[in-house]
């Protein structure tokens, strides 16, 4: 991941923060939240992926 890759992702998720209010969301609102948050997921998964194989590299040094 690039450093320019991480503040996008960091960008996305202050901007969930800056909403998350007791404000009424429309369906498609909730809907863009939803690809956010599932796209936040993958990079997550990612992350945890490359960070076990990077583990087991060093392991094995």
């Amino acid at each position: 991941m690039t450093a320019e890759y991480l503040k996008k992702i960091k960008s996305e998720i202050e901007a969930l923060e800056s909403n998350t209010s007791w404000t009424k969301y429309t369906f498609e609102e909730v809907e863009k939240l939803n690809e956010k948050v599932q796209h936040i997921e993958r990079l997550l998964e990612k992350n945890n992926l490359l960070l076990s194989q990077l583990i087991q590299i060093m392991n094995k040094e």
